[in-house]
């Protein structure tokens, strides 16, 4: 702002000078500028003509500055800034200039506010699902975790770390690794040792194809972390073609493996109980037709 003050000033006194000067040139002659009342008239019009162009030059620049000043602080302010102070005194560029800009960062407002509703929104359903979910970014950085992730596979509250800083489970680090490809090869290799568990040995690569509806779906894996089986789905999201998100869905399978033991034993020990009555059913109804 002061900058402009300045140039404003050197300008009009720039001007100042060449006008008084020309005048001078004009109306005189050569040989009457040598005498003393002449010029003490020349030195005192080129002060007035000065002094007026200096005050000229302040008010034009005060008149403009404010406007500008008005508009940094209403954007250095935003979002949670009031509306500019619009001074009726301004030129009429700056004004409408305040008011299209006081009118478009409240869209923008607006605009914030449905954003920050949806997201809220979002995280509360999300939130309530049984699956644990884990958001990564094309960075590799986790914007979102909810609490059903479990910790032995992923530290809480990991919002904004890198994943490989996050992730503790060795096998799960690896299939996020290869979702992202060769981009964070070096701090794979350097977390694997950290998160390595003797209980996550069990690595099984399930399926892999597209999601009904066209989506992309990584290959799902099945893990086990602690003594519980989990199943790991991967989904990127796609803007513009590019994956900008990657989500992962982690299911517990550990109820749904249990039963299924349960039924598998069950049946196991019905045909064998059933197996040895009807032997000695059998051997009685043998014995009985070799005596007939």
């Amino acid at each position: 702002m002061r900058r402009l003050s300045v140039w404003l000033l050197v300008v009009f006194s720039l001007i100042t000078v060449i006008q008084v000067f020309g005048t001078v040139f004009l109306l005189f002659d050569y040989s009457d500028l040598n005498t003393p009342a002449i010029l003490t008239r020349v030195c005192v019009f080129l002060l007035i003509a000065f002094c007026m162009n200096a005050f000229l030059a302040y008010v034009i620049s005060v008149r403009m500055r404010e406007p500008l000043r008005n508009i940094a602080r209403r954007i250095n302010s935003f979002p949670g800034g009031r509306s500019l102070y619009i001074q009726r005194s301004t030129y009429s560029e700056a004004l409408q200039l305040t008011r299209e800009l006081d009118d478009f960062l409240r869209r923008i407002s607006t605009d914030l506010n449905d954003l920050r509703l949806e997201k809220e929104l979002l995280a509360e359903l999300l939130e309530g699902l049984r699956e644990g979910v884990l958001c990564i970014n094309k960075n590799g950085l986790i914007v979102y975790q909810n609490s059903a992730v479990h910790a032995g596979l992923v530290e809480k509250n990991m919002n904004g770390r890198p994943y490989f800083a996050a992730i503790r489970n060795s096998k799960l680090l690896e299939y996020v690794h290869q979702i992202f490809g060769e981009k964070f090869e070096n701090n794979l290799d350097t977390n694997r040792s950290r998160n390595a568990d003797p209980d996550t040995n069990r690595l099984r690569n399930v399926d892999s194809g597209n999601r009904p509806g066209g989506e992309i779906a990584f290959g799902n894996i099945e893990l086990t972390q602690s003594g519980r089986s989990f199943r790991v789905s991967a989904y990127p999201v796609l803007m513009g073609g590019d994956p900008e998100l990657y989500l992962l869905l982690i299911s517990d399978q550990t109820q749904q493996i249990t039963t299924q033991r349960l039924r598998e034993d069950f049946l196991q020990n019905a045909s064998h109980e059933l197996k040895t009555p009807i032997t000695s059913i059998r051997g009685y109804a043998e014995t009985m037709l070799f005596r007939e």
